[in-house]
Formats: structure tokens, C-alpha cells, sequence
């Protein structure tokens, strides 16, 4: 195992994610809406706040260097966020 360690994770902004359901933590219903009439039956999938991730990053054994939220050109809103984290020292990751 090393001894340290970068992360990257990118996932949609809860901002832009929660919709018209509360900011809060919480399993959410998927969605194909887009997509041809061949997807079918989504996967339910995990809200997280920003804190929620930062938290969770955190407990993992890991320090964000780095919290990038790009913004989409038509909404002006973020499309995104991108977490850049390193291991602590002396920290074990499972």
C-alpha cells in the first residue's frame, strides 16, 4: 500500500442536482429522461451535500486540497463539482 495518495472525484453539483427536493442527504430516484425508450429501470442513487462530501472525505482518511466547481456556460450555474484530495499521513484507506 502507499503511503500516500491523490484522489479525484467528479459528480454532478447537488446545487443543480436536488432539484425541487430538499438539500439534504438521502437516496433519490434515477432517471433515463433524454434517453431512448432502450434505457429502462434506473438505479436509485445517493445525494450528498457539499458538506456531506467534505465529511465523507474526511472519515475516508483524506484532506481536500481542492473543490472545483465548473459553471455552465448557458445557465451560469455549476454543472459539476470536482473534489482533488490527498491521503492524511497515517492515515489508512481501506
Amino acid at each position: 500500500m502507499t503511503k500516500r495518495g491523490t484522489l479525484i472525484i467528479q459528480t454532478l453539483h447537488p446545487v443543480a442536482a436536488s432539484g425541487d427536493l430538499p438539500y439534504e442527504d438521502g437516496w433519490r430516484q434515477g432517471s433515463w429522461a433524454g434517453f431512448s425508450e432502450d434505457f429502462s429501470d434506473p438505479a436509485p442513487w445517493y445525494f450528498r451535500t457539499l458538506d456531506s462530501w467534505k465529511r465523507l472525505l474526511d472519515e475516508a482518511g483524506f484532506r481536500p486540497l481542492e473543490i472545483r466547481e465548473p459553471i455552465h456556460p448557458g445557465t451560469g450555474k455549476p454543472a459539476s463539482v470536482i473534489f482533488i484530495a490527498e491521503k492524511r499521513s497515517g492515515a489508512h484507506v481501506v
